[in-house]
């Protein structure tokens, strides 16, 4: 009985530390989108190539600090991981080719100058 109240407890703080870490990452999205302007269409393009790897970057942390803290739950952590990229794979996919043209574009400049900044994001 102990052991399915202690995992049912596990359970409900994991879920209240994702809802915490989902509520934070949007007030900083939403306020980000009031700090930063995106002038040029190459600032537009940089956001939306990193953005969608960021968002991956934070739900893999998030998962994996409940997978490792909590034993009982680590199928579900990797597993929700896993369901969160299939479903974001579109924009995944689109964001690795919008890397993939930055990076061709740097190999193929003739001009050091504008190839080191592309290099650095793709």
């Amino acid at each position: 009985m102990r052991t399915v109240i202690r995992g049912t407890v596990r359970n409900r703080v994991c879920a209240f530390l994702g809802v915490i870490v989902l509520l934070v990452c949007t007030t900083v999205v939403g306020e980000a989108g009031d700090i930063f302007t995106y002038d040029t269409p190459s600032q537009q393009f940089g956001a939306a190539m990193l953005s969608p790897f960021g968002y991956r970057e934070i739900v893999r942390r998030t998962t994996g600090y409940c997978a490792e803290t909590f034993a009982d739950i680590k199928f579900n952590s990797q597993q929700a991981f896993v369901v969160w990229v299939r479903r974001q794979s579109g924009y995944l996919m689109l964001a690795d080719a919008m890397r993939a043209h930055v990076r061709k574009m740097a190999d193929t400049s003739g001009n050091p100058e504008l190839a080191k900044p592309l290099r650095s994001m793709g």
